[in-house]
């Protein structure tokens, strides 16, 4: 499937890479061509380098879409958000949560806010949710995700079926009563004699006030078991859909090709075949290895100074020698990029291929994007 078929037929897009490879401008690029094709577009970071906003001209981005100005993507639209973990969890709590009383409670429990904060797992976990409630919403025509680097993103991936695996074998058999005669839940297990013993000595142990937050937190989860495991198993079957498509990013050189072979490797035992190869920073020039010769080089001299016809000869040595030292360096990045994306070519299966060439000067995000779109329209 090549790229115009690839913006035109998935639901979500989840753009994953190394560290370095202009994963973030190549998501932002992407959004922004599937707008400019029509698309009603919803952006997601959730690597929280935060330079997601630059590359978009945004002054910082929240967990709030914010809509991208309209000349840089009319006919279509772009929200863009970064996903902030303990915001979405609080919200998730807000909607889950039935009863004012219990939700306040569970919100300002000190267990709860050390959990929603600090916990391990916790921005992959909020990203299932997050993906979610944009699906849920229904209003984009595409999702395009900027995943972390490399060994985040494969967490974010496997998150799904963690979550709902977690939540429907171990936490809701203990929790949960399923049955009154068959099994307990936690308050009626808190309330057998072995309960209190194991209470009491946890009182002992962490303090009074620790145990009453676990078990007014543990008896507010109860409610939120289902909703848990719901998203795990729609956002599992989600990202496994057809109308769902990978994007890995990477360079030519031999360091980020042995990455991508790593990662789709890992990506492969996931189930998951990247769609599209994006390359970037690919030298493509020179065609061939240029040698300099020290009587053109004054030549050129004479020629571009007419006024100064005293040009000595070390003067002349010393360019021509740069000037070869420079060919020879743009002919071996040459030779190595077409190496590099020799091996890649291998590794792509059904994938399909955009180079990126590389840019002849630095520039800023804004303009690297932009840069980005061209190459990609040079490309359908």
């Amino acid at each position: 499937m090549d790229l115009h078929n690839i913006i035109h037929q998935s639901r979500i897009l989840v753009v994953v890479g190394s560290g370095g490879v202009g994963k973030t401008t190549s998501a932002s690029g992407l959004a922004l061509y599937a707008a400019r094709e029509g698309k009603k577009v919803a952006l997601l970071t959730i690597d929280p380098a935060k330079r997601l906003a630059e590359a978009l001209g945004l002054e910082s981005l929240n967990n709030k879409p914010q809509e991208l100005a309209v000349e840089l993507t009319q006919p279509g639209k772009v929200e863009a958000m970064m996903l902030e973990p303990s915001e979405t969890f609080d919200n998730l709590i807000s909607q889950a949560v039935q009863t004012d009383s219990l939700r306040n409670r569970l919100l300002g429990n000190r267990l709860y806010q050390l959990i929603a904060r600090t916990l391990g797992g916790m921005q992959e976990y909020m990203a299932v949710e997050k993906l979610y409630d944009l699906v849920e919403q229904n209003k984009y025509d595409l999702i395009v995700i900027d995943t972390p680097p490399s060994v985040n993103a494969l967490v974010f991936l496997d998150a799904p079926r963690r979550m709902y695996t977690f939540f429907s074998e171990k936490i809701v058999k203990f929790f949960v009563k399923e049955h009154e005669k068959k099994k307990k839940g936690l308050i009626k297990k808190l309330k057998d004699k072995a309960g209190e013993i194991a209470i009491g000595v946890l009182r002992k142990t962490l303090s009074d006030s620790f145990m009453d937050d676990l078990m007014e937190m543990a008896t507010a989860f109860q409610s939120l078991f289902g909703a848990f495991r719901k998203r795990g198993e729609v956002v599992e079957k989600l990202l496994r859909a057809q109308s769902t498509n990978f994007v890995i990013v990477t360079g030519p050189d031999p360091l980020r090709v042995d990455e991508a072979d790593d990662y789709v490797k890992a990506l492969r035992k996931l189930n998951v075949q990247p769609d599209l190869w994006i390359v970037n920073k690919v030298h493509e020039t020179p065609i061939a290895k240029v040698v300099f010769d020290e009587q053109e080089i004054q030549k050129w001299l004479r020629a571009a100074n007419s006024f100064d016809e005293d040009i000595s000869n070390q003067k002349t040595h010393t360019l021509c020698h740069e000037l070869n030292r420079a060919a020879a360096l743009a002919y071996d990045l040459r030779s190595r990029d077409d190496s590099g994306l020799q091996t890649i070519k291998a590794l792509l299966g059904k994938g399909s291929l955009v180079k990126i060439e590389a840019f002849t000067e630095e520039v800023e995000d804004g303009q690297a994007v932009e840069q980005f779109i061209k190459a990609l329209r040079m490309q359908r």
